[in-house]
């Protein structure tokens, strides 16, 4: 096993790509950690604690959506929502190319229709970060965040958003 490892890192194209992906992990993993600014954590840990009602649709949202984002989610991290707006975009896309004839055409293009599908869906995976980043924003205004009032949204959302 050494062996290969010892092959694998002498090629420089792939320690470059190992490199790259160990550095990826880490920087993920430090933004999981920082908080966002402009919330009381302590009120955040009351709100997010689960409540035993296993029907509170509310609570059984949070724990999934705390799980899709490896627990960043619950502690209203830098990058709390993780992969799941692509994730979304890419089913979502997936779903329209069997409803929408033009979306359609283009996976039977091939190659170059696989690419202009992958474009669309990095756009729809902004609009759904930005929208899912706000709607996390509003979920948290009124119980955790330290500045209130309308003239503070814009810097929320931006916060919120800075993640995906």
């Amino acid at each position: 096993m050494f062996k290969i490892i010892k092959n694998a890192w002498s090629i420089p194209d792939l320690r470059k790509k190992i490199l790259f992906t160990l550095l990826i992990i880490i920087v993920f993993r430090v933004g999981s950690v920082i908080p966002v600014p402009f919330l009381d954590t302590n009120v955040l840990a009351e709100v997010m604690t689960p409540s035993q009602d296993l029907t509170d649709a509310s609570t059984n949202m949070v724990a999934y959506l705390n799980t899709l984002s490896g627990g960043a989610f619950s502690n209203a991290t830098l990058f709390a929502m993780g992969i799941t707006p692509y994730i979304n975009s890419s089913i979502i896309i997936q779903l329209l190319c069997v409803a929408i004839p033009a979306l359609e055409r283009l996976t039977k293009e091939g190659e170059a229709g696989r690419r202009k599908i992958g474009t669309i869906t990095r756009y729809v995976t902004v609009a759904l970060g930005l929208i899912q980043g706000t709607a996390y924003f509003f979920y948290l205004k009124n119980t955790v965040c330290t500045t209130q009032g309308s003239q503070y949204y814009g810097q929320h959302i931006t916060v919120y958003n800075e993640g995906f």
